[in-house]
């Protein structure tokens, strides 16, 4: 785990009591937004908003789309699979960049990032913080209550996915995946579409991701006025399920659906190892290129060519695992252009959280 400032330590110990499983932090927390009967109700076992939270959901989906636009219509599938902290964005970069074409990236934490947002901006995110931390003095950051909103953020996001399949759009699925038999499902309504699916997956031990989960948390803490999100360790465990945490079920959901579904023509996978992740700059390593020539045939191995992603993503993770991170957290005054990149960023600040040095 990386260094947690002294100063943090008491606020992390106490955010991972209250999201325990059935805890007020988890996403199956009674205070989950999508258990509010203002905002939502039940129709046949189906969740839908009521008219107000409908309108909500209206302005999120036109923002989102004026802040990332639309993809092109080419029916072209990329299915991103991975742990947290993996550096799924990074890979997802070069993949875009190689691909010559726009694509909707359907990725549910955009859609936490403007929940949380709009909440503190109507004054609803105050009915939303855990009496549990009121008691014990702590006013929790927005973000840290990001659990409450996935399920909300993942009905948007699924909004995303069906105008796109509707409309041919070119998409990406970014996920963490950890689901074999809903990775497979997924897959194969692409295919149902029309798709032509690729899927890559970008793996690291469970030790890393773990590390960088609360780096990632500790320098949003001091450099976004949103705070840092949390993510339920319970869901980190789910994730790594082999007793040595080299494996994840994302890891093997990916390559089921590479396997399963034939209309997959082409599969990657990368991964960074501990030691690699110690290094200032990490850079996610291809392990596995195979490819299909034609539909329902076997999945062989990628002829390497100069237009390939090669050995490596170019691009990096910086401040990765474990000592180049602790520099980074030590040194508030750094505009957060030059720390790790964090989606609720809009510059340094103490913020409503009201943590600064």
């Amino acid at each position: 785990m990386p260094e947690v400032p002294a100063e943090l330590a008491a606020r992390a110990g106490l955010l991972r009591e209250l999201s325990r499983e059935g805890g007020p932090l988890s996403p199956d927390s009674p205070g989950a937004t999508v258990r509010n009967p203002e905002w939502f109700r039940q129709v046949g076992g189906e969740l839908v908003p009521r008219p107000g939270r409908r309108e909500l959901h209206r302005r999120l989906l036109a923002q989102f789309y004026q802040e990332h636009g639309r993809g092109d219509t080419g029916r072209q599938a990329v299915v991103l699979a991975g742990p947290p902290g993996a550096g799924k964005g990074v890979v997802r970069s070069r993949v875009l960049e190689e691909a010559g074409q726009r694509f909707t990236v359907v990725d549910p934490d955009e859609f936490k990032v403007l929940l949380v947002r709009a909440a503190v901006e109507d004054g609803s995110i105050t009915a939303m913080m855990p009496p549990e931390a009121a008691g014990r003095g702590v006013r929790l950051a927005p973000m840290e209550l990001a659990a409450l909103v996935h399920e909300e953020s993942s009905y948007l996001a699924l909004q995303v996915r069906e105008d796109a399949l509707a409309r041919g759009e070119n998409v990406v699925v970014d996920g963490v995946m950890a689901n074999e038999v809903k990775a497979v499902r997924l897959a194969s309504q692409l295919a149902r579409s029309g798709y032509d699916i690729q899927v890559v997956d970008v793996e690291v031990p469970a030790e890393v991701s773990r590390y960088r989960i609360v780096q990632r948390w500790v320098e949003q803490t001091y450099s976004s006025e949103l705070g840092g999100r949390w993510v339920p360790s319970e869901f980190r465990e789910l994730v790594f399920d082999t007793q040595d945490g080299a494996g994840s079920r994302s890891d093997r959901a990916a390559r089921a659906v590479a396997e399963q579904v034939p209309e997959v023509s082409r599969y990657r996978r990368f991964f960074t190892t501990a030691e690699e992740a110690r290094q200032a700059v990490a850079t996610p390593r291809l392990t596995d290129d195979l490819r299909r020539d034609d539909r329902g045939s076997q999945l062989r191995a990628a002829a390497p060519s100069p237009a390939s992603t090669g050995s490596s993503v170019r691009s990096a993770v910086r401040a990765s695992y474990p000592q180049a991170a602790t520099e980074a957290v030590r040194q508030p005054g750094r505009t957060a252009q030059q720390r790790t990149s964090s989606r609720p960023g809009r510059g340094y600040s103490s913020g409503p959280h009201g943590i600064g040095r």
